[in-house]
């Protein structure tokens, strides 16, 4: 249950707060359940996401993995055919769709979605963004996959636990309005531990429409989530 075929969801957190790692996470997950996931890394190479994601399907630091790499490939082998780590710096989101039409993943990571290039010329970055995410919905339509974009909180959302949709930066409606679910992660280090976070679930279109709030921890040395 939850999102799936056709669905777009949006994703954001401040800078540091892990939303790469929350995506790792769930990208290992999928990939347990024999969906085929690619990841676009756009802001960090891609061969440090891949070890991250690596690690949170291990549930294993790299300094564990590397006590034993032949047992570690062994254990991850049972999942590597359905991941595709690329590294798309200066990528086109259309060239996402012509590899969609092509490849036809399950579940597409884009990270981060605002650093596509798309065709045009736009008046404001306001506007491009709109653009960008329209296209990206429609890809996640047309090619029966489910894409996570993943983007920035204002700097509104600085220091909050619960950070809605109105904080994405970069447009506080063009891009909230294409998505069938959008999840804010966010800490308040003055009410919480250090690995505290709040997944705040903003806005919901999927069947039952869930709006509400869970705190978590985060554990950054396996790249996994408890709680």
């Amino acid at each position: 249950p939850g999102a799936g075929p056709g669905n777009f969801i949006i994703f954001f957190a401040r800078p540091d707060i892990g939303k790469t790692t929350n995506c790792v996470y769930e990208a290992a997950g999928y990939a347990s359940q024999g969906l085929k996931v690619v990841y676009f890394a756009n802001e960090e190479p891609a061969h440090r996401v891949y070890l991250r994601l690596v690690c949170s399907y291990l549930e294993m630091s790299q300094s564990d993995i590397s006590l034993d790499i032949p047992t570690a490939q062994a254990a991850f082998s049972k999942i590597k055919e359905n991941v595709t780590m690329l590294d798309c710096v200066g990528m086109s989101i259309a060239e996402v769709d012509a590899y969609c039409a092509k490849h036809k993943p399950d579940v597409v990571f884009l990270d981060q979605l605002d650093k596509f290039t798309i065709g045009g010329s736009y008046s404001n970055n306001h506007e491009k963004l709109g653009d960008i995410y329209v296209y990206t919905r429609e890809i996640a339509k047309r090619n029966n996959c489910l894409i996570w974009g993943i983007t920035q909180c204002s700097a509104e959302g600085e220091g909050m636990a619960e950070i809605t949709y109105s904080m994405i930066a970069g447009s506080k409606t063009g891009k909230a309005a294409e998505a069938d679910l959008i999840m804010g992660l966010g800490h308040d280090p003055n009410l919480a531990g250090e690995y505290s976070r709040t997944i705040k679930i903003s806005k919901n279109k999927l069947p039952g429409g869930y709006h509400g709030s869970h705190t978590v921890t985060i554990l950054p040395d396996t790249a996994t989530f408890i709680g």
